[in-house]
């Protein structure tokens, strides 16, 4: 949930249901925050100093 969360803000991605059931929902980027979002990834993530 964490994880979902920090790679994925949800004030920053809207949710599409998928087609194909059994999948889960797509995170599409809304573009104010698609530049930014690209840079949030595990590694990213991980190689951070904490705080």
């Amino acid at each position: 949930m964490l994880r979902e969360h920090r790679l994925n803000p949800p004030e920053w991605v809207e949710r599409v249901p998928e087609i194909v059931p059994g999948y889960p929902d797509r995170r599409i980027s809304k573009p104010a925050f698609a530049a930014e979002l690209k840079k949030r990834t595990l590694t990213n993530l991980y190689n951070a100093q904490p705080a």
